[in-house]
């Protein structure tokens, strides 16, 4: 048997071509049973963000933290809240570390808190802070110049 580098492989079949359509081979993304990309576990140990959505209006920070904080110490936590101060449903739990971040993520994705309560949508944070800020495309009414 005859033993390739996987890099190298990888760019041999790239470069193949199979009648008219040349072959593009990459590393795969794990999927999980409702074809979401599976968080990848790591061994890192920075901060982890997560993002949490549907949470049930009537939970507090403490509700939050007490949820997640099975999975490890909870660094922070915050729900998100309109002008009015009203829960948006949504929030973040940051931990020390992926392990953690990934474990949360395994188990709450998709469950309900609650009864009658949305499934809560679990997921590693983007880090893109919104920016309400006009892109320099567009004139001071929001259209393009």
């Amino acid at each position: 048997m005859m033993h390739v580098p996987l890099k190298k492989l990888l760019r041999l079949l790239t470069a193949n071509r199979l009648k008219t359509k040349r072959l593009r081979v990459a590393y795969s993304t794990p999927l999980d049973e409702n074809n979401r990309p599976k968080p990848v576990l790591s061994t890192s140990t920075d901060d982890v963000n997560v993002y949490i959505a549907n949470i049930p209006k009537s939970w507090t920070e403490k509700d939050l933290v007490a949820r997640f904080e099975n999975y490890g110490p909870v660094k922070h936590s915050k729900i998100l809240k309109d002008s009015a101060g009203v829960s948006r449903g949504a929030g973040f739990v940051r931990y020390e570390n992926s392990k953690m971040a990934a474990a949360a993520i395994l188990d709450m994705d998709d469950k309900s808190p609650e009864p009658g309560a949305l499934p809560l949508i679990v997921k590693i944070a983007d880090g893109k802070k919104k920016d309400n800020k006009p892109s320099a495309a567009t004139n001071n009414s929001g259209s393009l110049a």
